[in-house]
């Protein structure tokens, strides 16, 4: 079979039908392995449950397992934390601060630093089991390539060393690595045998995640320092230049390329992507909701700051928090808002939405527990 018409048959196989969002928790950034920020079941009438102090600053996404929340800091301390009162479970040195949001994969939780450090921790105790030393700044999340407990199970994780590394997931070895043109900054989405990610050399790169070897790359036309969504055969990114695009992942095809915003308003944080809608924040303070389908904007809704952890879809709510010190629910289908609570302090990380829960980590260094309001 010809070489080119072989790739078109892997892609279609493999990008058919990736979305399994997690019904432990939320202990993958973005809630599954394409990043898409969709979380199951329905929010409650919410209020403060909890706050638990984390760091002098908290750039960390928190990710949530068998009732526990792993979030690291700035203060060079990765944490484990009780979901259902905020207690401290453990803590462990780490050796830099945390940037990136940690991955929980049954019992390992594991998680990369600034000083290049990438560890594997126990989950019940904190106890490193591993290290791997990139060469430079690790500041976004591992992604798995396989199932947690699977003999063969692999990490994907990128470097401002400007590589991506796919380890073994029980030693650390490198398994292979992909050189890119710059920074690799954000967490790599995996999709039936494929990873893909941008980078600030302005490219989505599309790998084989058994061999690293690349099966196509397409131009972004800016830096794309989020991570970008997969859905069904569709890869949807931002970047720092304002724009928006659906690529068509079996060819490369830009399907639509928008500029919701002003030109340069910049795209950082990751996507949100429903069967119906691509949300995106920006740091002019603007979220909003694109017709999955042609790109065109459904609504928009405006917040006091900078808009660059993303947001979280939850039956037909969307979750985010803004540099305004507002954390924001939104109806999905107005974008009209239907709760928000004012924290204080800018929350300019993604929100983790698990087991009826709203986790987020403000600028006050501090982590905010939001479920069930308790009847009085």
């Amino acid at each position: 079979m010809h070489r080119s018409r072989w790739l078109h048959g892997v892609l279609l196989l493999a990008l058919a039908g990736v979305r399994s969002v997690q019904a432990d928790g939320w202990p993958l950034y973005r809630g599954d392995p394409g990043l898409c920020g969709v979380a199951p079941g329905a929010l409650p009438a919410l209020a403060l449950r909890w706050s638990a102090p984390i760091g002098a600053s908290l750039k960390s996404a928190p990710v949530v397992a068998q009732g526990k929340v792993v979030v690291g800091s700035d203060d060079g301390t990765l944490r484990c934390l009780a979901l259902a009162d905020g207690s401290a479970v453990w803590k462990c040195p780490v050796d830099g601060v945390v940037e990136g949001p940690a991955l929980i994969a049954g019992q390992t939780v594991y998680v990369g630093t600034d000083r290049g450090a990438f560890h594997a921790l126990s989950l019940s105790d904190g106890k490193v089991l591993w290290t791997f030393r990139a060469e430079d700044r690790i500041v976004g999340g591992a992604n798995l390539v396989g199932r947690p407990g699977a003999p063969d199970l692999r990490l994907v994780v990128g470097s401002y060393d400007t590589k991506l590394y796919c380890l073994n997931a029980a030693t650390g070895a490198v398994v292979w690595s992909f050189a890119t043109d710059n920074y690799v900054n954000a967490t790599p989405a995996v999709a039936g045998g494929l990873v893909l990610f941008g980078g600030c050399d302005g490219l989505l790169h599309i790998l084989s995640a058994s061999d690293g070897r690349e099966v196509r790359s397409v131009e972004a036309g800016s830096y794309v320092a989020a991570p970008v969504s997969v859905d069904a055969g569709s890869v949807f990114l931002g970047h720092y230049g304002g724009e928006v695009l659906s690529i068509k992942a079996e060819d490369g095809t830009v399907r639509w390329r928008v500029t919701p915003g002003a030109a340069g308003d910049a795209i950082v944080g990751p996507l949100a992507v429903t069967p119906e809608l691509v949300v995106a924040g920006s740091r002019e303070g603007s979220v909003r909701a694109l017709d999955r389908g042609t790109g065109a904007t459904r609504w928009s809704f405006r917040t006091g700051g900078a808009v660059e952890g993303g947001g979280v879809v939850c039956g037909g709510r969307l979750v985010f928090g803004s540099e305004d010190g507002r954390l924001y629910v939104l109806d999905t289908g107005t974008g009209r808002q239907v709760w928000s609570y004012e924290v204080g302090a800018g929350v300019s990380t993604p929100v983790a939405v698990a087991d009826g829960h709203i986790l987020a980590g403000a600028a006050d260094g501090r982590l905010y527990a939001f479920g069930a309001a308790v009847a009085k």
